[in-house]
């Protein structure tokens, strides 16, 4: 059986993006939220999500330059999971999306 593990989103920004270098690698990190919805016994729901969001290379580099918090974003990327360490002895799995592409809406482009 063939898998994939593809993600698109259409969401705002809910921070600027924070772009570091790493090993000469640039990486921002931000959070997009997106909205689904649905009908409960007749209302309206809304449900918010946020997802924590990772671009990497030309892709942090375009994110960074381009946009800033309260902006619509547009991207393709997969699901990752990583094990990250607080310092202590505790440790958790963050899931985040790695970006692959990053489409600008009609109101960025030149």
């Amino acid at each position: 059986m063939n898998t994939i593990n593809k993600v698109q989103l259409i969401g705002e920004l809910k921070n600027t993006p924070e772009l570091s270098v790493v090993n000469g690698l640039k990486i921002a990190r931000f959070v997009v939220s997106t909205c689904d919805y649905y009908r409960v016994n007749g209302s309206m729901i809304m449900e918010h999500q946020w997802h924590n969001v990772v671009a990497m290379g030309q892709q942090a580099s375009l994110v960074a330059q381009n946009f800033s918090k309260g902006d619509e974003l547009i991207l393709e990327g997969s699901i990752v999971r990583r094990k990250v360490s607080n310092g202590h002895k505790d440790a958790f799995t963050l899931t985040e999306v790695l970006v692959k592409n990053v489409l600008l809406p009609f109101a960025h482009r030149a």
